[in-house]
């Protein structure tokens, strides 16, 4: 591009704007609003998927046993849930260490003590489970269910799929507003920029 070509823009830029200097103000603006807009939306879009993979990631699988579950028998059953391919890693809770996590505050333990020592420890051995991705987490949930001495699983459910439905309506919203800055961008250019026929 030549000095004689870029005279002719910057010369067609000035005139233009002098002639519709407010629209073509109004069009710098809403385009600026809608790439603003889009790439905060964006950015707090994939901060949710972000976060929701890593409280996959993090979130361990807890299958708990049937009440008369044998430290032998959850021992076997660790081996087994360890052997699936979607599983990274799998820990034995045994009822008197989910009783002390269970009641952490100092003054409850005392009372949890007590209560122990006047009668059986009512939890059950617990599996914990960690994945390997994130994506595995529904098939080893209905594997583990479908074992006989699994007699609950837990996983935050409910927690996870509100987040679930959170990113989704982001990605949602997210792609509403684009469209219609977008298309209101359009319309604000197409009715600044003059036609050949107005020279």
């Amino acid at each position: 591009m030549n000095t004689s070509s870029l005279q002719f823009f910057f010369s067609e830029a000035t005139t233009n704007f002098r002639r519709a200097g407010f629209m073509t103000i109004i069009s710098v603006s809403t385009i600026a609003v809608a790439l603003i807009m889009m790439g905060t939306l964006l950015l707090a879009t994939l901060n949710v998927e972000a976060f929701l993979g890593k409280l996959q990631a993090e979130a361990m699988i807890n299958a708990f046993l049937a009440p008369g579950t044998s430290f032998e028998l959850a021992n076997n059953l660790k081996l087994q849930v360890a052997s699936m391919d979607e599983v990274s890693d799998v820990v034995v809770i045994a009822p008197d260490i989910a009783a002390k996590e269970l009641f952490m505050n100092p003054e409850d333990q005392k009372l949890l003590e007590i209560g122990i020592s006047s009668g059986a420890n009512p939890l059950p051995f617990t599996l914990r489970v960690r994945l390997r991705t994130t994506g595995d987490l529904d098939p080893v949930v209905r594997k583990l269910k479908s074992f006989s001495w699994v007699e609950n699983v837990g996983y935050g459910e409910e927690a996870f799929r509100q987040f679930q439905g959170l990113s989704e309506l982001l990605w949602i919203g997210s792609l509403i507003i684009i469209l219609l800055m977008g298309l209101s961008s359009l319309f604000i250019v197409a009715n600044t920029v003059p036609t050949g026929n107005g020279r």
